[in-house]
């Protein structure tokens, strides 16, 4: 018969949950027209200045935030009248410490839109410290 010690699980369940932090929201707007452009980068990094693993999620919208706004899909979206490339993490831009995630958008032939970037980032982080110290 196994015995729990409740205390000393519950001590581990909280040291878990707080292993998983959630990012501030990134927010950002810009308006594009017909053939413009623009790329999207959100960093994320960990406070302990150690290296991070990190999931970002990313929404961009059509002038409001609304899910009929919300690129691809949104009922008010016409894809074949944009271009969108990712979102993606950037192997190549990040220092190996942060994690840089960028979405690429062209508006085709929409006409002059504001899109609207919204993005927040779950992140896992080494803060464990090595050595000792003594008081």
């Amino acid at each position: 018969m196994a015995i729990f010690n409740l205390p000393f699980l519950d001590k581990l369940r909280k040291a878990i949950e707080q292993i998983v932090v959630l990012s501030n929201v990134a927010a950002a707007s810009t308006t594009l027209g017909n053939g413009q452009q623009a790329v999207f980068t959100m960093t994320t990094t960990g406070s302990s200045g150690a290296r991070i693993l990190a999931d970002t999620d990313i929404t961009i919208y059509m002038d409001s935030i609304s899910a009929a706004n919300a690129f691809p899909g949104g009922a008010n979206i016409d894809m074949s009248q944009w271009q969108m490339v990712g979102p993606f993490n950037d192997w190549g831009a990040t220092n190996n410490i942060n994690n840089k995630s960028r979405l690429f958008l062209r508006n085709i032939s929409a006409g002059s839109h504001t899109v609207v970037f919204r993005g927040q980032c779950r992140l896992i982080q080494n803060s464990v410290s090595l050595g000792s110290s003594s008081a």
